[in-house]
């Protein structure tokens, strides 16, 4: 964990990445640093959560413009099940995400423990389907989802380029339900804040 000092009147927002961060090419990466720069600039308090990889070296030393830098570094939580469970239970009626969308049951244990001991102002997260995390949170700070892709349209377009379904998709209902989920949600194009909208 690395810590930079702001004004402690300063709005606070947890940035929560649900992927390795550390591969700084992608375009998901650049966005949502991108975002978390720019509030710091403007005096924001920041703290950037993500799952780390034991297989890439991390980069967290270089964001210093954020307060607090935590690199999640295990899978699992001690929680396991417990946190499972949630997740599957915030689901209600709706098909669950594929699995390959569930962050770490460790990195929800770690945001939940920072969002219960901190009065965030508001918390950013990346896609949609990482809503569960904050499900059954008493204390609420305003809820940002950071959309980056419609997943089911994108698993539509494939199936139909490649006759083959891809598991980079999810129901429809499903995601229109995560959208509900969130106080506000950003949308990359015009095109795609039309639909989410």
């Amino acid at each position: 964990m690395t810590q930079t000092e702001t004004p402690s009147s300063a709005p606070s927002v947890l940035v929560v990445f649900p992927w390795c961060a550390d591969h700084l090419g992608h375009g998901n990466i650049q966005r949502v640093l991108a975002i978390a720069e720019y509030l710091a600039r403007h005096g924001v308090a920041v703290d950037f959560v993500y799952q780390g990889n034991p297989r890439v070296a991390s980069r967290a030393h270089e964001w210093t413009r954020f307060r607090r830098v935590i690199r999640v570094e295990g899978w699992r939580s001690s929680q396991d099940a417990a946190i499972t469970r949630d997740v599957a239970e915030f689901y209600g009626g709706f098909e669950p995400a594929p699995a390959n969308f569930g962050p770490g049951t460790a990195l929800i244990g770690v945001v939940r423990g920072l969002l219960d001991a901190i009065d965030y102002t508001a918390v950013i997260a990346t896609y949609a389907w990482t809503a569960p995390m904050f499900g059954p949170l008493t204390r609420r700070a305003l809820r940002i989802g950071d959309v980056q892709d419609i997943i089911s349209r994108h698993g539509q377009r494939c199936e139909a380029a490649t006759g083959k379904p891809t598991a980079f998709s999810m129901a429809e209902d499903t995601e229109r339900f995560l959208w509900r989920s969130w106080d506000a949600l950003l949308a990359i194009t015009p095109e795609e804040s039309r639909i989410i909208g």
